[in-house]
This record gives structure tokens, sequence and C-alpha cells, in this order.
């Protein structure tokens, strides 16, 4: 039981970095600056 809950946790991790290369790297941004922001207005997305 444990065991599922940390590899769902890990794979939502990754699987959100993974989102953000995918968006962003075909842009030519950098994945781990500038934190995300919104594609429409540029107003950054609080980390919560």
């Amino acid at each position: 039981m444990i065991t599922g809950i940390v590899v769902f946790i890990l794979g939502a991790m990754v699987g959100s970095f993974l989102n953000v290369c995918i968006h962003r790297m075909p842009q030519g941004e950098s994945v781990v600056w500038p934190s995300s922001n919104c594609p429409h207005c540029k107003k950054r997305i609080p980390l919560f």
C-alpha cells in the first residue's frame, strides 16, 4: 500500500516535469528558469 502511494507521488512529479519539458523545449525556453507562468497573460503561477 505504502509502496503504491510512493510510486504514484514520484510518477506525478516526473510526469509534471516532463510536461514542462514538452511545453518549453520546442520554444527554446529553459526548463529550470523562470518559474511557471500563464501562457496568455505571463502572470507567475504560485508554487501551491
